[in-house]
């Protein structure tokens, strides 16, 4: 890391923190040890300056697009909170070192992501109520359907019940001849 950007950025005592998510890509044909070092130097460059709450390797992915002639890169996410006078620095020896293909810092807005997640939250819960309320249709439906067989048999069955008592009763269709003798 080069000693003149370490701890240039230091906060000042009544600055407020805020929370920012850093994405990077480095190029995926780079050894391993390389783009290792690029990342260790941009989160040490971040600790320097600011507070880690994360970081995160996603690994070797595909690109959305071909970027300087390559289809592969190597992400990051780093999740930090720091100074805002921070971030120009931070983008500026992001763009100066060659590793890094693209980036993208963002600033995290807490009331969005809270409203964010109140609404999935509602969602999930209309999505769930509507599930149920599918499910209890579908048995209902079911059941009636059981009832409806279950009723069909019982008739069927007291149908063929009925036509063998009438098989029973009923008198030969031929009348029977007595033989008398003289």
């Amino acid at each position: 890391m080069h000693p003149a950007y370490v701890g240039r950025l230091k906060s000042k005592g009544g600055e407020t923190m805020k929370k920012y998510e850093l994405i990077f890509v480095t190029d995926a044909s780079l050894e391993n040890e390389v783009i290792d070092e690029a990342v260790a130097k941009f989160t040490d460059l971040i600790k320097t300056n600011a507070t880690i709450v994360e970081a995160t390797n996603w690994g070797k992915r595909k690109l959305a697009y071909e970027v300087n002639k390559k289809w592969d890169g190597f992400y990051t996410l780093i999740q930090f909170e720091g100074p805002a006078d921070f971030i120009k620095e931070l983008e500026r020896v992001l763009r100066i070192d060659e590793r890094v293909m693209k980036f993208l810092v963002i600033k995290v807005d807490e009331k969005k992501i809270a409203q964010a997640e109140f609404y999935a939250q509602k969602r999930r819960e209309r999505e769930a109520a509507r599930s149920a309320r599918f499910a209890a249709e579908r048995a209902a439906a079911n059941q009636e359907a059981t009832e409806r067989a279950a009723a069909a048999e019982k008739a069927a069955a007291e149908k063929a019940a009925a036509a063998e008592a009438e098989a029973k009763t009923e008198t030969p269709s031929e009348p029977v001849q007595e033989t008398v003798q003289d």
